[in-house]
């Protein structure tokens, strides 16, 4: 059966260039598109992500998910911490549109170029990108520059002049080991990029399909289930034991570990004693992880929090949290 996936834009022009990502990446996928293409003017018009407009992000998804759906992918890359709430909230996978491509480019290099063509995206995306970098690779830079003629010839009807604009300001970053661009709708712009620095292009339609693909068709198979349970061993020892693909963690932090499961689209369950413990705060690591700092819920620093995420999908990868 093909996954649902709801796409979430705040432009028109960001529409297409998903769509074509999921024809070329995941053809089977069954997508479905809702916009708002006044949230950006009013995001620009305001000047900062204001309650409002966090309200309408949530609003979009609360909207999506009545449908019925497997996951969420927006867009719209200026409203990243509004997504995060969103993501906090819904009980199925949310994707930033930027945050598979931030992944890979850290795979891939130490000194990343951000080419955007959205002047209001570039502050809330150099401080996902900086929060990503710091737990996965310390010594990563971040140069970013933005043409924002280039969104303007788009929107106008431009696409040529669009391409050309982005391919000219290219340059100013062909000394980075990879250049992302920011926007879904830089797409297009991709060949004539390369043609000008190369192959290390990314954009962030095609690596956010790859990773939807994967969380919803992969990591079922690959990563398992991690059945969440309240209470440390001895107290819980035996409750769940591994069974298939899933895997048991005894965390002392369901709380914790629920909210990271759902935000990093690991697939988890709870017992029946985590729902009486979830209102509780206990230590936030889980009990096989690299490091043993204990900290409350909502005062566990960046560097710990992405430490203990990765611990916990590289345990569902194996399968067992041995």
């Amino acid at each position: 059966m093909s996954k649902r996936i709801a796409l979430i834009h705040a432009t028109p022009v960001a529409m297409q260039p998903v769509v074509a990502a999921f024809r070329h990446g995941w053809s089977d996928a069954d997508t479905f598109s809702v916009l708002d293409d006044a949230l950006s003017t009013d995001l620009a018009r305001a000047g900062t992500l204001n309650a409002a407009l966090k309200r309408r992000i949530a609003a979009l998804a609360e909207y999506v998910t009545g449908i019925g759906i497997d996951a969420i992918l927006y867009t719209c890359s200026a409203f990243g911490e509004a997504i995060d709430a969103v993501a906090r909230a819904t009980p199925m996978p949310v994707l930033k549109p930027n945050e598979a491509m931030f992944e890979e480019a850290l795979r891939l290099g130490t000194h990343i170029g951000l080419l955007a063509t959205f002047q209001p995206s570039i502050p809330s995306l150099e401080q996902e990108f900086v929060d990503m970098a710091k737990a996965q690779r310390p010594n990563v830079t971040l140069e970013s520059v933005c043409v924002p003629e280039a969104m303007a010839a788009l929107t106008a009807g431009d696409a040529d002049q669009h391409d050309w604009l982005i391919a000219e300001a290219a340059p100013r970053l062909a000394h980075c080991d990879v250049v992302m661009l920011a926007q879904f709708s830089m797409a297009r712009a991709r060949s004539a990029v390369q043609q000008v620095i190369g192959n290390k292009v990314l954009t962030s339609p095609d690596s956010a399909v790859a990773k939807l693909k994967a969380v919803l068709n992969g990591p079922a198979a690959i990563m398992g289930e991690i059945v969440l349970c309240g209470a440390t061993p001895p107290h819980s020892a035996g409750l769940h034991k591994p069974v298939g693909d899933r895997c048991a963690l005894y965390t002392g932090a369901p709380r914790q570990g629920y909210l990271l499961c759902q935000m990093h689209k690991i697939s988890c369950r709870i017992t029946t004693k985590m729902h009486r413990d979830l209102t509780h705060g206990y230590s936030c690591m889980p009990r096989t992880a690299p490091i043993r700092k204990a900290c409350t819920p909502g005062h566990l620093s960046t560097s710990a929090y992405h430490r203990s995420v990765r611990c916990w999908k590289s345990a569902a990868a194996r399968g067992s949290f041995g």
